[in-house]
């Protein structure tokens, strides 16, 4: 309660100090300003243009920020992580709260400018703070995200987490305690964890085919014994090293056109493109900092038996989707049927290896058929190994999964690795649709037993959500706008304030909640339409999906965060949708929302902020 107070008494005073400035004049607010050094940080900028002398006051107030912040807000300062305090105080001058620099012009005489900055002690510790928790939270995704053999994603975290750490006063003092309930040093563990992860990563040749008389090599890539759920790397081509690559379900890929006797694979755990267009802040720390560099070079060799000898047991196994034992929804296949399957597919990859799409449109449904063209003009698309195909019969279709394929996009240096699932016609075998494969976990997710839902249920979820990330990857506008009811309401972003009336079937439960960008069906889909025109590639990944069953009906709240990367834009944010599946075959978008973080006031959108389902 003491501190309470303390701090209560402090702002109170700092408010006193910042109100009478208002009304003052500029000698008078410089004067002040200085006369209360334990409130304010300052500076002066001299120059013959009004802008220079901007920039200047603001570098010698960083200057100020920086001489002071060690003894003021964190003591001495250990600079063990090689960054000094004038590269971290840098690091900070696009951050938001840089917005509450007050800046004054003390003289405007032509060529003869003088303007002065100032800043709160109180909005300068809040950055840290803010900062802090920035780093705190990508740490624990991390920790999360490793635990699911999420490579990629731990890397990315882990490391981002470790920049943001070496930005803070008091960087070598941040500890947490870890799964034994010892207390660690946050820094030294995420340098031994990233350290760790780049060492244990295993890459293994298990088969290699020709495409295109290209070579590709079907690589296992393992962790701690364990097939990866995703690991982003590059290898060695023997000139130069390949664009960044995505092993998924412990199956990467490396093509040359000659194949060497081993090959190098060197582990991405960096991602400072991504930093640079996912988050400014993280843009300032990667341009403003050295770096910390983690050496990790895996040579896989490649075996002296004919590739065509490579036991199948080497080959890991694409995960089924799983299905419920005794279902009325699954049935079992004939022999006889399963071979017909069979041959539908490998006459699809002969067309994929030899790029004849047309040869096997009468394999396809129309609409099956657009998709598969679609998708064979999306990069240069090729199948990465041999594959392992299953069947599964349901009352709806047969599922065939999958394809092994990756796309190449040269004009932005990205290969993208995609599971290819077909859906066949029951009755006459034609492929209606395909799609590419959902995430294992998000799968699993699905398939969760606590879950009462019914087999048909399960399969048309699983179903809509790789219909809908599969859309994106193939540009389908034309889709996404079939799937959005005419009045769906698009929300944008989030703050506490007064929204205006909403007229729709679901509405949001407290009007007065929510202040957003609300876009029209028809402005949602102009707007994918121009991004779908101008970008090489767009790759949509869906994760941590959370999904609630809309009492006695086929209405789903799906939560899910959604990463959204194309060749000139990323992002990251939490997607919610409210889908109407009754009509599995025709599915129907109501709500969707989308914000970048959690909202502090109330988290993020669900079933609870809406009614009328």
């Amino acid at each position: 309660m003491k501190d309470f107070i303390r701090f209560a008494f402090a702002s109170l005073l700092l408010v006193s100090l910042l109100c009478p400035l208002k009304g003052q004049s500029p000698e008078q607010i410089v004067r002040q300003v200085e006369t209360n050094r334990s409130e304010f940080y300052y500076g002066h900028g001299y120059a013959d243009d009004y802008d220079q002398a901007v920039q200047k006051a603001k570098a010698q107030l960083l200057q100020d920020i920086s001489a002071y912040v060690k003894v003021d807000l964190f003591g001495s300062v250990s600079t063990e992580s090689g960054v000094s305090m004038e590269e971290r105080i840098r690091t900070y001058t696009n951050m938001t709260q840089l917005r509450d620099v007050t800046t004054v012009a003390v003289t405007t005489e032509p060529d003869n400018f003088h303007v002065f900055c100032y800043l709160t002690r109180t909005a300068v510790q809040r950055m840290f703070e803010e900062r802090k928790q920035k780093m705190l939270n990508y740490f624990e995704e991390g920790r999360r995200a490793e635990n699911k053999l999420k490579l990629t994603d731990a890397l990315q975290s882990y490391y981002w987490a470790s920049l943001i750490l070496r930005t803070l006063p008091d960087d070598n003092q941040i500890q947490f305690t870890d799964a034994d309930g010892q207390q660690q040093n946050l820094q030294k563990w995420l340098n031994s964890r990233i350290r760790h992860i780049v060492d244990e990563v295993k890459f293994e040749v298990a088969d290699v085919t020709v495409e295109d008389d290209w070579n590709v090599v079907d690589v296992k890539v393992t962790y701690e014994g364990k097939p990866v759920a995703n690991c982003d790397y590059k290898y060695w081509t023997g000139l130069s090293y390949s664009p960044i690559t995505r092993a998924k379900n412990g199956r990467g890929v490396a093509e040359f056109k000659e194949v060497p006797k081993s090959i190098n694979f060197f582990v991405e755990y960096a991602f400072e493109t991504e930093a640079q267009n996912l988050d400014a802040e993280l843009r300032d720390i990667v341009q403003g900092t050295d770096k910390p560099a983690y050496k990790n070079t895996h040579t896989a060799a490649l075996p002296t038996l004919p590739f065509s000898a490579v036991p199948q047991s080497a080959v890991l196994q694409e995960p089924e989707l799983p299905c419920a034992t005794g279902s009325v929804y699954y049935s079992e296949m004939s022999s006889a049927r399963r071979d017909s399957c069979m041959d539908v597919m490998k006459q699809v990859q002969s067309a994929v290896r030899s790029k004849n799409t047309a040869s096997v449109q009468f394999l396809f449904t129309d609409e099956g058929f657009a998709m598969f063209d679609q998708m064979m003009k999306n990069g240069n698309a090729i199948l990465t190994r041999t594959p392992q195909l299953s069947f599964v019969q349901t009352q709806d279709d047969i599922i065939c999964r999958s394809l092994p394929m990756s796309f190449k996009f040269p004009r932005s240096g990205k290969t993208i690795l995609e599971n290819v699932t077909f859906r066949l016609d029951n009755k006459t075998l034609k492929i209606k649709s395909l799609s590419f494969g959902l995430g294992q976990d998000a799968q699993n997710d699905i398939m969760d037993t606590a879950k009462k839902w019914d087999d048909r249920s399960r399969a048309a979820l699983v179903r809509f959500l790789e219909d809908y990330q599969t859309a994106y990857s193939l540009k389908r506008a034309d889709f996404l706008e079939s799937i959005f009811s005419d009045d769906a309401l698009i929300i944008v972003g989030t703050k506490l304030k007064a929204a205006p009336n909403i007229d729709n079937c679901i509405r949001l439960n407290d009007k007065d909640l929510y202040q957003y960008t609300r876009s029209t069906k028809e402005q949602y889909i102009r707007a994918l339409r121009r991004v779908f025109a101008s970008a090489e590639f767009v790759n949509l990944q869906l994760k941590d999906n959370e999904i609630v069953k809309s009492a006695g009906q086929e209405i789903y709240g799906i939560q899910v965060r959604q990463l959204y990367a194309s060749n000139s834009y990323a992002d990251q944010g939490y997607l919610f949708l409210i889908v109407d599946l009754r009509n599995a075959d025709n599915p129907v978008i109501h709500v969707r929302t989308w914000q970048p973080d959690k909202d502090p006031n109330f988290g993020l959108f669900d079933m609870s902020k809406f009614s009328g389902l």
